[in-house]
């Protein structure tokens, strides 16, 4: 698990979309310092939550034998 929540990356996306640096989940309000701060976040978190959500290869050795 990532400890991050779509509502988290929904959150930072409607701070960029409106201007704002100001971001509030929860009970919880980040002020960041610039704009490329908070796509900075967003990215990092997105990431997070495709890595927690993306399945692994699963890898194997196959062999063949004629006859």
């Amino acid at each position: 698990m990532s400890g991050f929540t779509e509502d988290e990356a929904a959150a930072l996306r409607r701070a960029l979309a409106s201007g704002t640096l100001v971001v509030r989940t929860g009970e919880h309000e980040v002020r960041y310092g610039s704009f490329e701060d908070l796509r900075a976040r967003l990215a990092f978190v997105e990431g997070r939550l495709v890595a927690a959500t993306a399945t692994r290869p699963v890898a194997g050795l196959a062999t063949f034998r004629r006859n």
